[in-house]
């Protein structure tokens, strides 16, 4: 194979490897209506999908690495700044304003939308009283998720197509199937902010601030869901 067909085989394998999983229950759900599997999980489940994460950040830090990259080349910078985490939350409330203005919008096409869209499925693994799996989970997850759908993902797209509107594109693409598990109209909501993201990072290369914010919207959304 040439260098092209490599970075096309690593991209493959990197996300085959961390989402293929979700990607397959997610169709499996939209197309049957059941995943029972998704919604009850054990501390085993739990264990498998953290060290699964952990492996999918692992590979992606060995083909860096193997090709002379690091996570900085992908829009990671380890010096933590102030200002990542301001521009984080501005990102958050640019996607959320997005993201209830286009609700608004789709609700009144289809009454009962924003009932949908307020009741996701498949997310009865988030009331469980192991903690401490809860933690690791809210964090490691969208760190997985930035590392590799949107810094390596978009870089390496935008490396061989030379187009950041495809990188763009597909990695939203990307997030949306293997978020299908949770019903179509949670998942359609969640593009606003996948965009927002997107859009930033393609424009500033700085993965930092999609970073914490991702983090800081999921201990939200696990916050809300547990006190209230």
């Amino acid at each position: 194979m040439n260098a092209r067909q490599i970075r096309i085989f690593e991209l493959i394998l990197i996300l085959s490897i961390a989402f293929l999983p979700a990607l397959i229950k997610s169709l499996a759900f939209s197309f049957t209506g059941h995943l029972s599997d998704f919604s009850h999980i054990n501390y085993v489940d739990y264990t498998l999908y953290i060290i699964q994460s952990v492996l999918s950040i692992t590979l992606l830090l060995y083909i860096l690495h193997k090709n002379n990259r690091s996570i900085k080349d992908i829009g990671v910078k380890l010096k933590f700044q102030w200002k990542d985490l301001l521009i984080g939350i501005c990102l958050i409330f640019i996607a959320g304003f997005t993201r209830a203005s286009l609700a608004l919008i789709i609700n009144i096409v289809s009454p009962g939308f924003l009932t949908n869209v307020a009741n996701p499925q498949n997310i009865g693994f988030l009331n469980t009283n192991a903690i401490g799996f809860l933690i690791i989970i809210v964090i490691l997850v969208p760190l997985e998720e930035e590392l590799i759908v949107r810094g390596f993902t978009m870089t390496e797209l935008f490396h061989l197509t030379d187009s950041k509107t495809f990188a763009v594109v597909l990695s939203v693409i990307i997030q949306f199937s293997y978020h299908l598990y949770q019903g179509f109209a949670p998942a359609l909501m969640m593009i606003p902010v996948f965009v927002i993201f997107a859009i930033y990072f393609v424009r500033t290369g700085n993965l930092n601030p999609v970073i914490i914010a991702h983090i800081l919207i999921d201990v939200g959304s696990v916050l809300l869901r547990k006190f209230m």
